[in-house]
């Protein structure tokens, strides 16, 4: 029980930072799940950089992490204050999705069933070889040394290992739980990445189909064996889900309403999901050129002043995943390590 505490109380804290973002970055969002929603990835993205260049300057040691995690629950106090004392005063109207209650009772049954199963075993000790080898081995070697090193992964490459530089900023998240020794906590943030990703599919399918196509959807979400196999380990594969989804949920708000700040916004999750995992930056090209075609061919905006409102979208998700990127590149030359050198023949 105490694990699973542990994990409302970091959520709160991730959401309630979040939070703080929208105070400052005005933007209309017309429901509180998807305010929740996004409050939730910001403040992950958030924090995991604020470990990233504490590892930087060579001060993550354990009495740094719990100054942190002090600041931040202080820090959330109002937020979370403020946002409990709106929820006391919120009429509860149930609706019923659909008028056939069989469909209603045997679909949050799916999803209630994985719900369940997945917590049990996000509950059990990490046995995935990847989570053990690469996944919080990276950031338990970043606490032993207080600082960002570079590292191999020994037996996967004729030369000895292979050179550890592509982006982790997910795991750097993992350095709270590790901290504390509790590697079931990593799982449970995993776990909840998961949660919100299948919140953030019931909101985008709401939005434009209806409530019941949102629970099918997530329904459907559930079961597919690639998140079932992923969503109670330590790996990030459900985290850039999450980053994928907001993206499209931010990319399809722009191209109804045209407000530059929910280009810039997709920017950010999309900056999110490449700094997470260097496939990320598919997902930025294929934003790109829909934006760009949106942009010059519907809108008749013109070549430059459709770049330039490009740019909106692009500044934001190359500065966020900036700083790993200037990372692999100052350890191998390549940016993009190992897709460069693999392309030019001197990759592993």
């Amino acid at each position: 029980m105490i694990d699973i505490f542990l994990f409302v109380l970091f959520t709160i804290i991730v959401v309630s930072i979040g939070a703080y973002f929208f105070d400052f970055y005005k933007i209309e969002i017309d429901s509180k799940v998807t305010f929740y929603l996004f409050s939730y990835t910001i403040g992950l993205g958030i924090i995991s950089y604020i470990l990233f260049f504490v590892a930087v300057m060579g001060l993550l040691y354990f009495w740094t992490v719990c100054l942190l995690l002090i600041l931040l629950f202080v820090f959330s106090i109002p937020k979370l204050y403020k946002g409990t004392k709106q929820l006391v005063h919120v009429p509860l109207k149930p609706s019923p999705i659909t008028q056939q209650p069989f469909i209603n009772i045997l679909l949050l049954l799916i999803i209630g069933s994985y719900v369940i199963v997945n917590l049990i075993n996000a509950l059990t000790p990490v046995l995935c070889f990847d989570c053990q080898v690469y996944h919080l081995a990276e950031p338990k070697k970043f606490l032993e040394y207080h600082r960002l090193i570079h590292t191999q992964i020994p037996g996967l490459d004729i030369g000895g290992g292979v050179l550890m530089t592509m982006p982790i900023n997910f795991e750097m998240l993992y350095i709270v739980p590790l901290s504390f020794h509790n590697d079931i906590l990593a799982k449970l943030i995993q776990y909840g990445t998961a949660l919100f990703a299948g919140a953030s599919v019931y909101v985008l399918s709401k939005r434009f189909f209806s409530s019941l196509a949102g629970l099918f959807a997530v329904a459907i979400f559930l079961i597919q064996p690639f998140v079932f196999k992923h969503i109670a380990t330590t790996k990030v594969d459900t985290a850039i889900l999450l980053f994928a989804i907001l993206s499209i949920n931010s990319f399809l708000e722009w191209y109804h309403n045209q407000n530059s700040k929910w280009l810039m916004l997709c920017g950010i999750f999309s900056g999110l999901y490449f700094a997470c995992k260097l496939t990320g930056l598919f997902l930025i090209i294929i934003l790109s050129l829909l934006i760009f075609y949106r942009l010059f061919h519907d809108n008749k905006s013109g070549f430059k002043n459709s770049l330039l409102e490009l740019g909106r979208f692009l500044i934001p998700a190359f500065i966020i995943a900036f700083p790993w990127l200037l990372r692999s590149w100052m350890l191998t030359g390549d940016p993009l390590y190992p897709y460069i050198g693999n392309l030019l023949g001197n990759g592993f």
